[in-house]
């Protein structure tokens, strides 16, 4: 697939809210808006054919990253985001700054994603790879300042992350002078940090945008103790069979609704949404059924009566309603598997096309794209 340039103009989102709702930057594990729920039973089989690479291919692919020039997410200083090379329509933009993006997407970034659990020892071993790219970012302003805060997003509930990132913080500038870098070339350690975020489903940025004029770097080639915790996490001898259980548990998280809003809670539905995304796409055959069926069990009504939250007796926002009943944001759920042309996914999304009148879920569905 050639690459994609896409140039858009954005406002600046600012507040915890906008960040957290990507479930970026994660500071430490945390199981106080978030529990495990019963893991599905699959076992990984023989991968397709796409995502098996030719001998060589994926270390010549890593060697190539050296010629990335252009922005992406997770290599930005004017936004940070979530995406998945590639399926360009799920790029999701978080925080962004109001200024034109022009973003050209690596076909060897996109070829590594879709590469998936093949890739993932490569692009592991070569976090501290120090080899520049063509890509430098400059921080000229007269405010805000660029640092490296090396921040590792994590599910809060996963058990190995919750181990190795015990007591995990992202460093701040405490001294904007002295904790501050003008200008900083992106190596290819660090997008092979951003492509195994990708992989794995978190967002790992080696560089992203903070308000207000702000940049922050996470670097495995610079910070050794990033790359280690990146290494401890995703390792293993089977890394196709790790990567299914690491998505399941994804997929089996539940968000705690605190009874007013969807603070915190929203963290476990993006997850959801991010797992079901990788488990059709790298796992196909295996989950397509699983996540066909929860697809038919999502209430998608269009009801507007309001409901009442049995903690406090208040009103409930009836989409908020309708969301926690559901264990997830619909519309994100939906658009995060409508481009999946696997038979019990086709079937559930035609069943949501025909019984539900809410215009933003049909909107999600109609999304429909088949995978490249």
């Amino acid at each position: 697939m050639p690459s994609t340039v896409a140039s858009f103009k954005m406002f600046v989102i600012v507040g915890a809210v906008a960040t957290a709702a990507l479930g970026q930057p994660a500071n430490t594990p945390d199981s106080s808006y978030a529990r495990l729920g019963e893991l599905p039973k699959i076992e990984a089989t023989t991968p397709p054919a796409a995502q098996i690479p030719a001998d060589g291919e994926v270390q010549t692919l890593i060697i190539s990253l050296a010629d990335i020039e252009s922005p992406d997410v997770g290599l930005s200083s004017t936004m940070s985001g979530a995406a998945f090379a590639p399926l360009d329509e799920l790029s999701e933009p978080g925080t962004v700054l109001m200024t034109d993006q022009y973003f050209k997407r690596s076909d060897a970034l996109r070829r590594l994603v879709a590469l998936g659990p093949a890739a993932l020892p490569a692009l592991l071993a070569s976090l501290d790879d120090k080899t520049p790219t063509k890509l430098t970012i400059h921080h000229k302003l007269d405010f805000g300042v660029m640092w490296f805060g090396n921040e590792i997003d994590s599910n809060p509930v996963h058990p190995v992350e919750c181990r190795v990132l015990k007591g995990w913080r992202p460093k701040l500038p405490l001294n904007a002078e002295k904790d501050s870098v003008s200008t900083y070339t992106v190596k290819i350690g660090d997008v092979c940090f951003v492509a195994i975020g990708q992989i794995v489903g978190r967002s790992y940025s080696a560089v992203r945008y903070q308000p207000t004029a702000c940049v922050v770097l996470s670097s495995p080639a610079e910070n050794p103790k990033l790359a280690k915790a990146v290494r401890d996490i995703w390792s293993a001898p089977d890394a196709r069979k790790m990567l299914l259980e690491s998505l399941l548990t994804d997929y089996a998280t539940q968000g705690i609704f605190n009874g007013s809003s969807l603070d915190g809670w929203i963290i476990a539905s993006n997850l959801q949404a991010h797992a079901a995304t990788r488990l059709l796409y790298y796992y196909p055959k295996e989950t397509a059924e699983l996540i066909g069926k929860r697809l038919t069990s999502l209430d998608v009504s269009q009801d507007l009566r309001a409901s009442v939250n049995p903690l406090t007796r208040d009103s409930l926002d009836s989409s908020m309603a309708r969301e926690v009943k559901n264990g997830v944001r619909e519309t994100d759920f939906i658009g995060a598997v409508a481009w999946c042309d696997e038979p019990p996914i086709l079937v559930a999304l035609q069943s949501i096309r025909e019984h539900s009148q809410d215009a933003e879920i049909r909107s999600a569905v109609q999304q429909h794209k088949q995978k490249p």
